[in-house]
């Protein structure tokens, strides 16, 4: 995850567990947000 003044960026892992505790990775997802400047007068 990586933060900065106008966007933040993350990375989710998705792992599944077999009975034996053998994880495997089976999906990812990553994605921004924009952060806005504040409002004046409102």
């Amino acid at each position: 995850m990586r933060a900065g003044r106008t966007r933040v960026v993350c990375r989710c892992d998705l792992s599944t567990v077999d009975g034996e505790g053998a994880e495997t990775l089976c999906a990812v997802a990553q994605g921004t947000i924009a952060v806005q400047g504040e409002r004046n007068g409102s």
